[in-house]
């Protein structure tokens, strides 16, 4: 059974972020949390998905044969052959996950370990400190419709430029599989245009499979360096990851704390209160998960 509560504003409910024990000690002393690179997201494939669906999209009957080999030129240049090698843009792209579930089991599974917590916040909250830091604060979209409404204007002004530089299917074919196009700077100026507006949606599109997790997600572009760049250790190596204060008027304000299934669920309880007491967390309430879920 989810866990209900509080009773809030339907323009601001919880949003929550799973993560360990040593995640929570780790915002709970920075009051911090870790936005990491989109290139070394859990899944692989999901930094693509964008790229795929700008193919399908001009599959229609509505778009000519010019129209989609210049797409798949512009996808091709985005990284869009699903090569680990992808231009500037995406990979300085970082992203920090939350759920609108606050107790769900596939997220104890999958982001909290055997120790885990998830940390609720206010919606309004995370949204104006987001804006705050440069980072955007959205909902991750799963539905073909909410997908195509993101590529939709970044495909279209795309092609609108490329109809004024009058050029010929043979001559665009020619440019397949090469880069960069010295003999076309216009062209691959609006390729990359279209590359770096790609770039801060993709991290919105997923797969309609992991539509039950409910994301919204935190995103910033690094662009010239703006962010400190921070790396961390974890079992499949090092990962990049820049940070985002979550300090509202110098302090961390937590809305609930829920303390994920263990076998030590009430001692975890305890220390957790114990941390927020030591590094001056606002916790308004604590609670255990009601999910019956043994992973030990």
């Amino acid at each position: 059974m989810a866990l209900q509560i509080g009773s809030y504003p339907e323009d601001d409910p919880n949003v929550w972020h799973y993560t360990t024990g040593q995640g929570l000690i780790g915002i709970f002393q920075t009051g911090c949390i870790w936005a990491s690179s989109i290139l070394f997201l859990n899944d692989s494939a999901e930094i693509h998905h964008a790229f795929r669906l700008a193919r399908r999209y001009v599959a229609s009957p509505n778009f000519d044969e010019l129209q989609k080999v210049l797409v798949d030129l512009a996808v091709d240049r985005a990284g869009g052959r699903d090569s680990p090698f992808l231009p500037a843009e995406y990979v300085n792209v970082y992203v920090a996950s939350f759920s609108s579930k606050g107790d769900d089991l596939n997220q104890w599974r999958g982001y909290a370990s055997k120790h885990g917590y998830a940390i609720g916040f206010s919606w309004k909250l995370i949204r104006s400190l987001a804006a705050r830091e440069g980072f955007s604060f959205e909902k991750v979209r799963y539905s073909d419709h909410d997908k195509y409404t993101l590529l939709k204007p970044i495909i279209d002004e795309y092609l609108e430029g490329c109809d004024s530089l009058t050029l010929s299917l043979a001559k665009i074919k020619s440019l397949k599989g090469r880069w960069p196009w010295p003999d076309e700077p216009e062209l691959a100026n609006l390729a990359d245009q279209f590359s770096s507006k790609l770039s801060e949606v993709a991290p919105l599109i997923k797969d309609a499979a992991f539509a039950e997790e409910e994301e919204w997600r935190l995103v910033a572009k690094n662009t010239s360096n703006k962010y400190q760049l921070n790396y961390r250790d974890t079992a499949t190596g090092l990962i990049p990851y820049i940070t985002m204060d979550l300090k509202n008027e110098e302090k961390l304000e937590v809305r609930m704390l829920v303390v994920g299934p263990s076998p030590r669920q009430w001692h975890g309880m305890d220390a957790s209160v114990m941390a927020a007491d030591t590094f001056g967390v606002v916790c308004k309430a604590w609670s255990p998960s009601t999910v019956p879920y043994r992973n030990w």
